[in-house]
């Protein structure tokens, strides 16, 4: 497979320390899911039964996850404090590896942030340390989500 076509590899070793010592993992497989194929559900590693991204008895530890990757399509980690997800859709060409410059603007204005291509290979998952106002949790726009909490994000490893 080639460095720039679909994504179907994990390396642990490029996913920051920090995010791997987190204890919300969870793994995923690419199902249908009201009417819509390749969505990636979260399972619990420890159980095999699908997960919630609400549910804390659902995760496990980066090594956990990481051992029953195997069996599933990839791991994911839950959102949460400290940190905050972005996802970046449609905006990185997977054949050549050019992010589109909407993106690269919207990485370069954000504190330091941990960037990785998601695992289709058209987009891109930020990890960065802070949080939103009281009672927010996220929001989603056309090509863009972000989220405190309350969601889980796919991890590749495939950093940028």
């Amino acid at each position: 497979m080639s460095e720039n076509s679909k994504i179907h590899r994990l390396d642990p070793e490029k996913i920051p320390s920090e995010l791997r010592a987190s204890s919300r993992w969870v793994t995923y497989r690419n199902e249908e899911h009201e009417g819509r194929k390749g969505c990636k559900i979260p399972y619990a590693a420890l159980t095999g039964k699908r997960a919630s991204s609400t549910n804390p008895d659902d995760w496990c530890s980066f090594q956990e996850a990481l051992d029953a990757a195997p069996r599933y399509d990839g791991i994911g980690l839950v959102i949460g404090a400290p940190f905050v997800a972005v996802d970046l859709d449609k905006c990185r060409d997977p054949e050549t590896g050019v992010i589109d410059q909407w993106a690269r603007d919207l990485i370069a204005s954000l504190p330091e942030t941990y960037a990785e291509v998601s695992p289709s290979g058209r987009g891109i998952h930020l990890w960065f340390k802070g949080k939103f106002p009281k009672g927010k949790l996220g929001f989603r726009a056309p090509d863009l989500e972000v989220y405190a909490g309350d969601r889980y994000f796919t991890v590749t490893g495939v950093s940028l």
